[in-house]
């Protein structure tokens, strides 16, 4: 919020729904007014990709149109999200006056981003984007990289990513040892990634994971991302590492083709070396 102040001169930020929750129609209800700008993230990435549900996003969507505000979507994973609605893209962007979508995060581009909108809005965001100092000599080889990801991932389809990471959270979750030290945020992923809560120090957690890769060649995660809102800051132990780490997963086309059985050996594995730390 502090950061969108000082960024965007002239908006003044108001923060709305529960940061464990999904967004929903009754967050904002009464709170919107005539020229507020409602910025929608999908899927929220600071809950494991929770999101909105069809029903609300509709609702909220009309209700700006009605009082004339203008309704924006923070679409970075848009694309990891749209199996989760059934629905096509241009149904789901319909209800928004402007989508930003990312070309890196779900399609695996080089970099950047797009944004899209009508006529006038966009003329008038390439003049902002030219004063706030974001033009670039040439935007092709982004371009066409970003479009020959879209098109592969279009191909391989995204519905298959998140039916691969319902398909692991669920053997996992059935796993007694492993459902012992790891719980998931949501329970059910709604997109192609989710929050992975583990039990132990980042201490302990970083040494059982050691063993598992030393054994076994298995990298589990990349990095924890902290304690995450699950339990308090303070909530820490005599060397002052929290008793709670999470870290994010996202289930790409590769992970996609690793077997559901594999995972559930490697995460048995680390549930071992973890009971096996002091």
């Amino acid at each position: 919020r502090t950061e969108a102040e000082q960024r965007l001169p002239g908006f003044k930020c108001e923060l709305v729904g529960q940061f464990s929750q999904a967004m929903s129609a009754k967050d904002c209800a009464g709170l919107i007014r005539k020229g507020d700008v409602v910025v929608v993230e999908l899927p929220q990435r600071c809950n494991g990709g929770r999101t909105m549900t069809w029903e609300d996003l509709q609702r909220i969507s009309a209700e700006a149109r009605r009082v004339g505000a203008r309704l924006h979507m923070d679409g970075a994973r848009l694309w990891e999200v749209q199996p989760y609605y059934d629905r096509p893209l241009h149904n789901i962007c319909a209800l928004f006056d402007s989508v930003y979508v990312s070309f890196y995060k779900g399609l695996g581009g080089m970099s950047g981003a797009m944004l899209c909108s009508d006529a006038a809005t966009m003329a008038d965001s390439r003049d902002f984007r030219t004063r706030l100092g974001g033009s670039v000599m040439a935007l092709a080889p982004i371009w066409l990289d970003a479009r020959e990801q879209f098109q592969s991932c279009m191909q391989e389809g995204f519905s298959m990513r998140i039916k691969k990471l319902q398909e692991v959270v669920r053997a996992l979750s059935e796993d007694s040892a492993i459902r012992s030290i790891m719980c998931f945020e949501p329970a059910e992923p709604q997109a192609c990634l989710i929050h992975v809560y583990l039990s132990g120090t980042q201490t302990k957690l970083d040494a059982a994971h050691t063993k598992v890769k030393q054994a076994a060649g298995r990298t589990l995660w990349n990095s924890l991302r902290g304690c995450g809102y699950q339990i308090p800051a303070r909530a820490a132990s005599a060397d002052g590492d929290t008793e709670q780490m999470y870290f994010e997963w996202n289930m790409g086309p590769a992970n996609a083709k690793i077997p559901t059985a594999d995972f559930v050996e490697a995460w048995q594995a680390f549930a071992r070396a973890l009971a096996e730390e002091p």
